[in-house]
C-alpha cells in the first residue's frame, strides 16, 4: 500500500490550542503523534512510504473558495503586520480569530482576526507562520492517494493519505468533504 507523507507537515506546530472554558492546553495533533503513525507503518512490510505528487490548485479550488485559500496563504504575514509585537516571540504565538461569524451570510470582515473568524470555527484550528504550507502538503497527500484509489494512476488501488494539518478549517466556506469527492469533483469540471 502507498502512503503518501511529507515532512511538510511539521511546518504546522503551534505550542498550544484552546479548549474549552477557554484554557490554553498543549496542541494535540502535533508532530510527535504523526511521528507515532509514520513508525508503526515503517515496521511493517506492506506500507510504501511516498511523497504527494503537487498539483495545481484547481482540485483544491473546486471544495474551497479563493477568498479561503488566499487567506491561508497571507494571513500568518497579515497578522504579523498589523500585530508587530507578535514577532518578538514567534514560537509562542498563534493566529486565532477575534470572534467567529454568524452561520448564515455574514459580510466578509477587513481585519485579518475578523477574516480568522469568518474562515476558521474553532480555536484549535490555530494557525502559525507554516501552516498554509503543511496544509497544502496534506491535500497534496490526499490528492495523491485519490488519484491511485481511482484508478487515475497504474498502481494498486491501494493508498492511504497520511497528511497534517486537516485540509480543510471547517467555516462558512469551507464543508467537510474526503480526498475522492475532490477528485470526483475535480473530474466532473473536465
Amino acid at each position: 500500500m502507498q502512503i503518501f507523507y511529507s515532512e511538510s507537515h511539521r511546518q504546522h506546530d503551534p505550542p498550544f490550542e484552546v479548549i474549552d472554558g477557554g484554557q490554553r492546553t498543549p496542541y494535540l495533533e502535533d508532530p510527535a503523534r504523526m511521528d507515532s503513525i509514520l513508525a508503526a507503518l515503517q515496521g511493517t512490510t506492506w506500507a510504501k512510504i511516498v511523497e504527494p505528487s503537487e498539483f495545481p490548485l484547481d482540485p483544491i479550488l473546486a471544495v474551497h473558495s479563493a477568498d479561503y485559500m488566499d487567506f491561508l496563504a497571507s494571513a500568518w504575514a497579515q497578522w504579523l503586520a498589523a500585530y508587530p509585537e507578535n514577532q518578538q516571540a514567534p514560537a509562542d504565538a498563534v493566529l486565532l480569530p477575534a470572534t467567529f461569524a454568524l452561520r448564515r451570510q455574514p459580510p466578509k470582515p477587513t481585519s485579518v482576526l475578523g477574516r480568522a473568524g469568518y474562515h476558521v470555527m474553532d480555536l484549535s484550528a490555530v494557525i502559525v507562520g507554516g501552516t498554509y504550507l503543511a496544509a497544502l502538503t496534506s491535500a497534496y497527500c490526499a490528492l495523491s492517494a485519490a488519484k491511485v484509489v481511482s484508478g487515475e494512476v497504474e498502481a494498486d488501488r491501494c493508498a492511504f493519505s497520511l497528511g497534517r494539518p486537516q485540509v480543510t478549517m471547517p467555516g462558512p466556506t469551507t464543508p467537510r468533504v474526503t480526498a475522492s469527492s475532490i477528485m470526483l469533483r475535480s473530474r466532473a469540471r473536465r
